[in-house]
């Protein structure tokens, strides 16, 4: 607890040396790139005249003059029209020397993260993390390990890189913190730099929607708690001393997040398991396999062992994702037919099938998927974990010169790439492809509405904007090699997103999930019957709202016009 303590308070020296004053006894960070001070407030602050009271800590400076106010010890402050985005200017003077700089807000929480051993790379070094909330002081300064995250992410020329942090107790044993009381308690959090994303925002929104989309795991029953996807929230990040950007800070997947079944030390029995395909291969897209791995390896064809770790489950245990594999490869059509839902999670791989052709999710198929099973002692039945979803939505997992549209056009049929969903879906195994298109029929009422799904991208964007975060990022990380050396645009990826949606949700509309809607079908499930007569009458007991698929007559309501029109139909009057 000692050197906890000492870290905590050489982190606060360190903001102390860096700004010499508080703003509402706040904490302000230097930017060392532009001379620039960042202050996370309360957004209600925004938007209006903040008065804020402007107090000298450290002793080094004489004054503050703030547009003609100066300030010797404190003084309160009118920031006039605060918007995200606008910088304040001011000066501090100490003895004859005069020195410029310039207050900006954010309302998202600021994140320092100070390495202890230089810059860092792919190994994990020492660090500080300091996390700093819009409005408090801060409340903790953590000691941690942390280094560069991905695969492509951390080739030698990229700029802006995803990190993956580890915070550790003073005997260096994993220390958990719930940073966010919406998210988990752990010890492992990851930076989601956005890195070739131009409205870096994609992953984020999409790892939101899986979760509003994924049904309970085969295994939910037993594990309510288990959450298939990660959270996370928009930080402003510090690193050494330099503004960053924007990140998404956000959970892992791995076992605690899934809730698999722990690895039992006394009797060494392995029971929960997950892998991680990283590699797209004709293993990893289950079109080829061979029992050719090593129970020692943390790698095979493509695949990550993640759970249990090598380091501390040696031999491991290849053989059941072998198993579904090969089940894939070289069954029967009929022994497929009759043994899948037995060995697959079916529920959630038809929603991961929607979500994967909405998306435009070309480098999902064959990598950016976690396998797993719960107990493989008491059934091999393999379920999956969606992961990284970058490039989606018109977006390439690489900037390049020329952009390729016909690849990203929202008008392409993809067809997942992998042959596990694609023996699904042409033999339409146990209806699977009738499913998905009833699905996605119910989903486009709601949940996939043009309206609603656009929604959350240009929200989250609008946020940015609005914080001034997207400012800051346009100016710290535009013209760089992740982009290609374009300028990041917020406004024109707006603009794309909409118009991307728009198109790729028509195009699905008439092409790959196409069905002949049922008239009278007000429950959506493709008959007219008395279930569909029981839901209109809700509809006019107000026990549930207005639906158009129960307006049969057109004219805005449903009323007993409707009903008896119903009735006809269910005759087969009509």
């Amino acid at each position: 607890m000692r050197r906890l303590f000492a870290l905590v308070l050489l982190v606060l020296a360190v903001m102390t040396v860096r700004a010499q004053f508080t703003i509402n006894n706040l904490s302000v960070v230097l930017d060392s790139l532009t001379g620039n001070f960042l202050c996370s407030i309360p957004q209600e602050n925004y938007d209006g005249d903040w008065t804020a009271k402007i107090k000298l800590v450290g002793g080094e400076w004489d004054k503050i003059i703030i547009d003609g106010l100066e300030i010797t010890i404190k003084a309160d402050y009118t920031f006039s029209e605060l918007t995200g985005g606008k910088i304040y200017s001011f000066k501090a003077v100490t003895g004859t020397d005069t020195l410029s700089y310039g207050i900006n807000f954010t309302y998202y929480p600021i994140l320092l993260l100070e390495g202890l051993e230089g810059e860092f790379d792919v190994n994990y070094k020492s660090s500080l993390v300091t996390m700093i909330m819009p409005g408090e002081l801060p409340m903790y300064s953590l000691p941690s390990k942390a280094k560069w995250r991905g695969n492509t992410t951390v080739r030698y020329e990229r700029e802006k890189r995803n990190y993956h942090i580890k915070f550790f107790d003073d005997d260096g044993n994993a220390m958990n913190y719930r940073f966010f009381p919406e998210m988990r308690e752990d010890d492992s959090w990851l930076l989601d730099a956005g890195q070739v994303d131009n409205a870096r925002i994609r992953n984020r929104v999409g790892m939101n929607l899986w979760m509003d989309l994924v049904p309970p795991m085969y295994y939910q029953d037993r594990e309510p708690n288990a959450i298939n996807g990660v959270r996370s929230r928009i930080v402003e990040v510090f690193l050494n001393g330099k503004y960053h950007g924007f990140y998404s800070m956000s959970e892992a997947v791995d076992r605690k997040q899934l809730k698999l079944k722990k690895y039992d030390k006394d009797t060494k029995a392995i029971h929960g398991q997950l892998w991680k395909a990283s590699k797209p291969n004709s293993y990893t897209n289950m079109e080829y396999v061979e029992a050719d791995y090593h129970k020692t390896l943390p790698n095979w064809h493509g695949y990550e062992l993640k759970y249990p770790d090598i380091d501390d489950v040696k031999p491991t245990d290849w053989t059941p994702l072998y198993r579904a594999i090969d089940f894939v490869v070289n069954s029967t059509d009929e022994e497929f037919k009759a043994q899948v839902a037995d060995r697959f999670d079916i529920p959630v791989l038809q929603r991961y099938y929607i979500l994967y052709e909405i998306l435009l999710a070309w480098d999902n198929a064959s990598k950016n998927i976690y396998w797993m099973i719960y107990d493989k002692e008491e059934q091999e039945k393999v379920t999956l974990a969606a992961w990284d979803f970058d490039a989606t939505v018109g977006q390439d997992y690489i900037n390049k010169k020329v952009i390729d549209w016909e690849k990203l056009s929202p008008e392409r049929n993809l067809a997942l790439n992998n042959r596990l969903f694609q023996r699904l879906w042409s033999m339409n195994v146990n209806n699977f492809q009738t499913n998905i298109k009833r699905d996605y029929y119910r989903l486009r009422k709601t949940l996939l509405k043009d309206e609603n799904i656009i929604a959350r991208y240009i929200d989250e964007i609008n946020d940015l904007q609005h914080a001034g975060a997207a400012q800051r990022e346009t100016e710290r990380w535009s013209g760089v090699i992740d982009l290609c050396y374009r300028d990041l645009d917020f406004d024109a990826q707006k603009e794309l997103i909409i118009d991307w949606w728009h198109r790729r949700l028509a195009h699905l509309d008439a092409t790959m999930f196409k069905v002949t809607p049922v008239a009278g079908d007000v429950n959506r499930d493709f008959v007219a019957d008395i279930e569909d007569l029981n839901a209109s009458v809700n509809v006019i007991l107000g026990l549930t709202p207005y639906d158009s698929d129960a307006d049969l007559n057109g004219d805005g309501m449903v009323d007993v016009e409707d009903i008896n029109q119903l009735i006809n139909i269910i005759l087969k009057l009509q």
